[in-house]
């Protein structure tokens, strides 16, 4: 019978440990920070110009600037290669024009 009455006193009080409550303070009016209250949530719109001030931080991470770097670098080689052809054809223009080949294209008044 001992081991009856053991078990069933600690029921009872595991029941009693589930039924109290921690120390919680309930508040029926809270206060209100108003500053929380008129958040609005701000998205990104491609379409829209943004600022910023010149002290103001990006961050980037490896891959980021990575990426960047190539990607920018590749563009670098293009523009010139596209700068030595606009040099190479206006040298030929010039050419032509001094040939007579080229005449200057003067627009009809209508």
């Amino acid at each position: 019978m001992m081991k009856n009455q053991t078990s069933q006193k600690q029921v009872k009080s595991a029941k009693a440990a589930k039924s109290s409550k921690p120390n919680v303070v309930e508040m029926k009016n809270p206060p209100v920070n108003s500053e929380f209250t008129t958040l609005e949530v701000k998205k990104y719109d491609p379409s829209k110009a943004y600022r910023w001030n010149p002290e103001d931080t990006f961050t980037l991470t490896g891959q980021e600037f990575g990426f960047t770097y190539q990607v920018l670098n590749a563009k670098k080689m293009e523009l010139l290669q596209q700068l030595e052809i606009i040099g190479i054809l206006e040298n030929k223009l010039k050419e032509a024009v001094e040939s007579g080949v080229a005449v200057e294209h003067v627009e009809e008044a209508k």
